[in-house]
C-alpha cells in the first residue's frame, strides 16, 4: 500500500522527536504519523558531544520514536533525513519493532564507526539530555 514505518534516528528516533532540533528543521510532526516509543534491542547509545550516535551491541537497547511517512511525503522526508544522515558518517539498517503489540519493519541510522565515548546505558537521548540540563 505505499507506506513504510520508519525508525527515524542516527539509530535512534528520539533525535527526531517534536521537541528537538532535527525534528523541527525537517517538520516532521507535520510531515509523519507518530506512532509511538518503543525500544530497539541490539543497539547501544553514545553521545557525540551535541547529538547522538548509535552502533551495534548485543546487549543493548535504545529508545526510539516511531513514525509513519506515506505517499509523496515518504520519499520527499526519506532523501532529506538520508541526506542528512548518509553524509553525516550514519548508514541505514531495517529493523522489526513493537509499537502497540503491533508488529512493524523500521529503518534506523547507525553510525559507521564504534564511537570512543561513553556509552549512555539506559539508551534514552532525551532523558540523557535532560540529566545534563541541556536543551536543542
Amino acid at each position: 500500500d505505499g507506506i513504510r514505518d520508519f525508525c527515524l534516528s542516527r539509530g535512534l528516533g528520539d533525535v527526531y522527536k517534536r521537541q528537538l532540533y532535527n525534528s523541527r528543521r525537517l517538520n516532521l510532526p507535520n510531515r509523519s504519523d507518530f506512532l509511538g516509543i518503543t525500544r530497539i534491542k541490539g543497539y547501544a547509545l553514545y553521545s557525540l558531544g551535541p547529538y547522538p550516535a548509535v552502533y551495534s551491541a548485543e546487549n543493548g537497547s535504545v529508545v526510539a520514536e516511531v513514525r509513519r511517512f506515506s505517499g509523496k511525503k515518504q520519499l520527499e522526508v526519506a532523501k532529506s533525513i538520508d541526506y542528512m544522515e548518509l553524509f553525516g558518517g550514519y548508514h541505514r539498517e531495517y529493523v522489526d519493532l513493537e509499537i502497540e503489540q503491533q508488529k512493524v519493519k523500521g529503518l534506523i541510522y547507525v553510525y559507521d564507526e564504534k564511537p570512543e565515548t561513553e556509552v549512555i546505558e539506559h539508551g534514552d537521548w532525551i532523558k540523557y539530555l535532560n540529566e545534563k540540563g541541556s536543551s536543542e
